[in-house]
């Protein structure tokens, strides 16, 4: 499977709890210097819904940087695809 295979086949309200959860991680991390507990539970959690043959442990520092960074480059992926839909609504009026 690729990223966009990958985005597409996250449910909408999981894209949302995942969004949010990247957020406060990313912001907590500017303040602070280290990952915030509760949304780094929600990616890890989201992560295994996923992918349940690629476990990932929390205590692992790589392992909690490679789920933080998937999860930052689904977000990108995802408003890439919103940014076209609605360059796509734009162009038809």
């Amino acid at each position: 499977m690729n990223l966009k295979e990958i985005a597409k086949s996250v449910v909408k309200a999981d894209r949302e709890l995942i969004k949010k959860a990247v957020e406060e991680n990313k912001s907590y991390n500017a303040n602070f210097g280290k990952h915030k507990k509760e949304p780094m539970y929600i990616m890890y959690n989201q992560w295994h819904k996923l992918f349940p043959a690629n476990k990932q442990d929390i205590k692992c520092s790589s392992c909690r940087n490679a789920v933080v960074k998937f999860w930052s480059t689904m977000c990108k992926e995802w408003l890439k695809v919103n940014t076209k839909k609605k360059k796509n609504v734009n162009k038809t009026k």
